[in-house]
């Protein structure tokens, strides 16, 4: 019961960090540029730690499922988890960009910036969701130090990422 309160916790917080960001947005996407032209150098850092602290969220949800007795991590799915999470990745990109070609901008933002931050939540739970299920599926190790081992893994990615970008 208490990793089930602990989930619902962390859900919360990222609710509550969409909000957040909704309100110091104010309910606007912008990325500011340089006198180079491209991006300030300081914005890939403020959305790898906005991205680092939904990761968190999302890795302590994974991690007190882990710790459960009765993990959802036990489940006999979770062998064909990687092929899942990619096809549905696929799936979701599609999608996305299809949205995006064919609906104006102002359509699917006309609510603030809540859908953009919720889009960019659930991508980051699709890269974390596959790379643990590949992790999850070398059964090297425990749950719970699978679980760490994604999250470190998804981090320097990102990181990696942020940094080329």
């Amino acid at each position: 019961m208490k990793h089930t309160a602990g989930q619902i916790f962390f859900s919360a917080v990222l609710v509550t960090l969409v909000f957040f960001l909704e309100r110091f947005t104010g309910g606007q996407v912008s990325i500011q540029a340089s006198a180079g032209g491209g991006t300030a150098v300081n914005s890939s850092f403020v959305i790898f730690f906005i991205s680092s602290g939904i990761l968190t969220c999302i890795y302590a949800v994974f991690f007190l499922e882990a710790e459960k007795e009765n993990s959802l991590f036990q489940s006999p799915f979770w062998s064909k988890m990687p092929v899942l999470s990619a096809v549905w990745g696929l799936v979701s990109v599609t999608a996305l960009v299809t949205a995006f070609l064919t609906m104006p901008m102002s359509d699917l933002m006309g609510g603030g910036t809540a859908f953009f931050y919720s889009l960019i939540i659930y991508f980051l739970f699709l890269v974390f969701l596959f790379v643990f299920s590949i992790e999850n599926r070398k059964r090297k190790h425990s749950y719970s130090e699978a679980v760490h081992r994604s999250f470190g893994f998804t981090i320097v990615l990102f990181f990696v990422l942020y940094v080329v970008m």
